[in-house]
């Protein structure tokens, strides 16, 4: 139908041509902006959906950061479509064209092999759900908050405030610390001539409180659990705790919950553990005890 316009305008004049073509190439965009717009406006309804279905932040950030990265490679392809279609209607030879690019691509590709291997990398990230932004990871010996996120990088903020831009290519084993749920294992030292069965109730009472806390138990997911006696040495013995989190939230609840037993434990009298010096001289044993932090 186009084609049929545009012979008649050339039938009527150089002018009707010039028309012809900014019709068209009007129409060429007009359908780019709207493909566009309605692909936001799918990409909107689904963050809304998986919000409305499962409340968790972890869930969101995902679906963003999946979403983001889908919208800039979809904008891409449609200019790309749109540029096409003009050359064409212009009746310009695109085979040329298509065919240098091939060949072109064919000798980057060589040349570019790591950005590909960065690329296919990103997208099976993505497609595989292994982190997205707001997670903290450890990659390449490099730990921190994934502040961003594209098919060939991602960018890590440390706690030193240092951005870490890692080619997603070499990234080989990821430790996600904030996948689902978080957990705190804490081993609490004291002297061994502690009475076990007591520092454990103390360690469960306190515990138990902490958890009762609204403050504090909004960030837990599930009760905490003490299990009991972990290592037994000439100088101490150690009580395991654990403390399941929700995401991230692990480390701020070991901070305050250290804090807490250190000051019950200085409450209740109870000791940490410390080394026994002996020393041998003459017909004297002397001891002395040195305090270990």
């Amino acid at each position: 139908m186009l084609t049929h316009f545009r012979n008649i305008c050339e039938a009527r004049g150089d002018a009707w041509v010039y028309v012809d073509d900014l019709v068209f190439i009007g129409i060429v965009c007009a359908i780019v902006v709207v493909a566009i717009i309605i692909v936001n406006a799918v990409l909107r309804r689904v963050i809304h959906e998986v919000q409305s279905r499962r409340a968790a932040q972890e869930t969101e950030q995902r679906a963003k950061t999946f979403v983001g990265v889908f919208r800039g490679l979809f904008i891409t392809a449609a200019v790309f479509l749109g540029f096409l279609a003009v050359m064409r209607w212009y009746r310009v030879d695109l085979t040329p064209f298509l065919a240098s690019a091939g060949i072109a691509g064919v000798i980057v590709g060589f040349g570019a092999q790591s950005l590909i291997k960065d690329i296919l990398a990103g997208f099976f990230i993505l497609m595989e759900d292994q982190f997205a932004v707001g997670d903290v990871i450890e990659v390449c010996g490099v730990s921190g908050d994934v502040e961003a996120m594209t098919l060939r990088t991602t960018v890590l903020r440390d706690m030193n405030g240092c951005a870490h831009v890692v080619p997603n290519g070499q990234i080989g084993v990821v430790t996600n610390y904030t996948r689902g749920w978080s957990r705190v294992d804490l081993k609490i030292a004291v002297s061994r001539d502690e009475d076990a069965d007591r520092v454990i109730a103390v360690l469960r009472e306190e515990l138990e409180r902490f958890a009762s806390e609204a403050t504090w138990n909004a960030k837990l997911d599930g009760d905490p659990r003490v299990l009991g006696m972990d290592v037994f040495d000439e100088h101490s013995f150690t009580i395991r705790l654990l403390i399941r989190t929700r995401p991230g939230e692990q480390w701020g609840v070991r901070r305050e919950f250290r804090k807490r037993v250190k000051i019950r434990f200085d409450a209740e009298g109870i000791q940490a553990p410390f080394p026994y010096r002996v020393t041998m001289g003459g017909p004297t044993l002397a001891s002395a005890k040195t305090r270990r932090y």
